[in-house]
């Protein structure tokens, strides 16, 4: 879609709300953030939820793969979904293993993602650059 009818995720958290009986959720796309994630959290939505797959990371110029929105509410959404929930992989890494487990301590899940190395900043701050000259030298 376009213009309003393009996906969001305030549309989507819209439909995570008015889902009462969804059991199953597979997001692969950025529009899964903390619109997304406020509404999981929230009283009453989804309360039958048994499957969700949100790959949908977040990269920084300091960080790679890291989950968007506040990472409390996330935890906190999933950590009262751990008795109903079967399967839950949140933006699984390349060996499709969640960066939550269900159960797990604050000090072992990956939601903050990965730092990047000065060698990665350095090659992404030179692919920005060049970018940017790429834009100023466009017709």
């Amino acid at each position: 879609g376009e213009g309003e009818d393009k996906p969001t995720d305030v549309h989507l958290a819209a439909v995570l709300r008015s889902c009462p009986d969804l059991r199953w959720c597979f997001v692969k796309s950025s529009i899964f953030g903390a619109e997304c994630w406020n509404a999981l959290a929230a009283e009453g939505v989804c309360p039958r939820l048994e499957m969700i797959w949100a790959d949908a990371p977040m990269h920084t110029n300091d960080r790679v793969d890291a989950a968007q929105g506040d990472h409390d509410v996330i935890r906190s959404a999933l950590k009262k979904r751990v008795d109903t929930l079967k399967l839950c992989m949140i933006n699984p890494d390349d060996q499709c293993k969640s960066r939550y487990v269900l159960g797990s301590k604050l000090e072992s899940d990956r939601l903050n993602g990965t730092a990047r190395t000065e060698d990665e900043k350095q090659a992404l701050r030179m692919m920005q650059r060049y970018s940017k000259k790429s834009q100023l030298n466009a017709p």
